[in-house]
């Protein structure tokens, strides 16, 4: 997915729209639904009605952003935007809680202010900056020592990773990422 992001996402923009937002969609309701209500369902033809309805819901809400194009482009360069909050709390090792809720926000709101006024520009940047995370971020799967920026926040927090413990091998991937989004801009 994140090489038909990078290098494809400008061609398919309403695919992309439709698919992130779906994903995403599921991915937040079907979190709801098991951290919350999973335990107080007993009957095995709930939990699928409820995955199905998750899937309905997800599908068609991806369905409606799609048809509202600018503003769907706008939801995902939000998206763009706190993953690009992710990436900057974890290069400089931010240890303030507020400070980073505070920058995943800021980044997030000016990703999707900015892709209301200028749609087609933050399209090309923004379907190659997802793509390029998405391919670095799937390669470390198996390769190992991209860590998980929710994770390394709290172990930051925690105390348990410091500047002078931290993994360099982090910045290798972000290098790669860089490349990645360049080439996916220009392409």
């Amino acid at each position: 997915l994140g090489i038909f992001l990078c290098f494809f996402g400008n061609r398919f923009v309403n695919v992309v729209i439709f698919t992130v937002v779906a994903i995403g969609v599921f991915c937040i309701l079907g979190s709801l639904f098991f951290y919350l209500f999973l335990g107080k369902v007993k009957e095995d033809w709930a939990k699928w009605l409820s995955l199905a309805a998750i899937i309905v819901v997800s599908l068609g809400l991806g369905y409606l952003v799609m048809k509202l194009r600018k503003y769907g482009v706008a939801l995902v360069a939000a998206w763009g935007g706190v993953m690009f909050g992710f990436i900057l709390t974890t290069a400089f090792v931010l240890e303030n809680k507020y400070a980073y809720y505070a920058v995943l926000i800021a980044c997030g709101a000016a990703a999707f202010f900015i892709a209301l006024k200028i749609e087609a520009t933050v399209v090309v940047i923004l379907t190659s900056f997802i793509g390029a995370y998405g391919l670095v971020r799937g390669v470390s799967l198996y390769v190992g020592g991209f860590p998980s920026e929710t994770q390394l926040h709290e172990e930051i927090q925690s105390g348990a990773v410091t500047w002078e413990t931290f993994d360099k091998s982090f910045y290798i991937y972000l290098g790669s990422m860089v490349v990645c989004f360049a080439i996916g801009v220009w392409w």
